[in-house]
């Protein structure tokens, strides 16, 4: 997983992404925003759902830079799962393929102590 960041998306005591209930592109977003801000609370640039463009794929969401932004970084959010990914290193369907993976994902409690991607 060299080029690839795989995270707990939402903190234990959430109850997104799991049972029977999808998510909706809101609450994906929302739950996404809220996980930045978690990773590094001092970060200006990506803090709205503006800066973001979502769409379900499958059984999950991929997530982009939206506007002018560019970037080679991509992430896919499925359940409380969020793997964020270098597009030129990783395939998207290697990528994917780990996402439906729920092993191996750093915890909500340890992401802090890992080192902030930009983006």
């Amino acid at each position: 997983m060299k080029y690839m960041h795989k995270n707990k998306l939402v903190p234990p005591t959430s109850t997104y992404g799991q049972g029977n209930h999808a998510p909706t592109v809101e609450e994906a977003i929302d739950v996404f925003i809220a996980w930045l801000k978690h990773r590094n609370p001092t970060r200006e640039l990506g803090n709205t759902p503006d800066n973001w463009s979502i769409h379900p794929y499958e059984n999950a969401f991929t997530v982009v830079p939206s506007g002018g932004r560019r970037s080679n970084y991509m992430y896919i959010l499925r359940g409380d799962i969020c793997l964020g990914f270098t597009q030129s290193m990783v395939s998207f369907k290697t990528a994917y393929a780990e996402a439906q993976n729920d092993t191996g994902a750093i915890s909500w409690e340890d992401q802090k102590s890992y080192e902030v991607r930009g983006n």
